[in-house]
């Protein structure tokens, strides 16, 4: 059926109509429920004395105390479920070193880190020009140890397949992020006929 007004339903031209993102947001709502539930118990004790002097005390029951707790609600109508936005796709993460991997790189650190602070204590008991030398010498190993252990990071992590498979997650990614925003853009100038329930565009 055709219309003259664009923001009337072209299949049954009703002037029953709504936007939908403004359908959708009036279709969800928050508040609190109140419900009785168990706060805690009364716990009942009897307490013995003997003839000794000494006293003994025992719980013989307990009985549940009820109180109101407040819990937080959300609702949402099977309308709005129908009508929602376009999903956002989620950005890929970097895959994590296997356990070996990650094994030798944390008694790595640790060595490295133990040895640092026993040339540094060393060095705090005996300030000669020997264990001076030493210890320059040892920051000069560990630097370059750390750009080796960097080096080889990166040749571990492109040799495995990681950098070419998360390279192409993130072509994917981008590809999925523009589709999102035209559907999101088209999604946001939809309307919807309250009568039949017909959805349409309307710039």
């Amino acid at each position: 059926m055709r219309t003259d007004n664009k923001f009337d339903c072209p299949k049954c031209g009703s002037e029953n109509t709504a936007s939908i993102p403004l359908v959708y947001k009036r279709g969800h709502a928050t508040g609190n429920a109140t419900h009785q539930e168990i706060v805690g118990y009364y716990v009942s004790q009897k307490t013995t004395t003997y003839a000794d002097g000494h006293k003994e005390t025992e719980d013989i029951g307990h009985s549940p105390v009820y109180g109101e707790v407040y819990h937080p609600t959300y609702t949402e109508t099977d309308l709005a479920g129908e009508i929602a936005p376009p999903q956002q796709p989620q950005m890929p993460v970097m895959e994590e070193d296997g356990c070996f991997i990650c094994g030798v790189k944390g008694i790595f650190s640790l060595v490295m880190a133990w040895k640092v602070v026993v040339v540094i204590f060393f060095n705090i008991l005996n300030l000669d020009e020997t264990g001076l030398r030493k210890f320059v010498y040892l920051v000069i190993i560990c630097v370059l140890t750390c750009i080796l252990y960097s080096c080889l990071g990166k040749v571990w992590y492109a040799v495995s397949g990681k950098k070419r498979r998360f390279k192409q997650a993130m072509i994917d990614y981008a590809e999925a992020m523009e589709q999102y925003r035209e559907n999101y853009e088209e999604w946001e100038h939809l309307f919807i006929c309250m009568r039949c329930g017909h959805k349409f565009y309307v710039e």
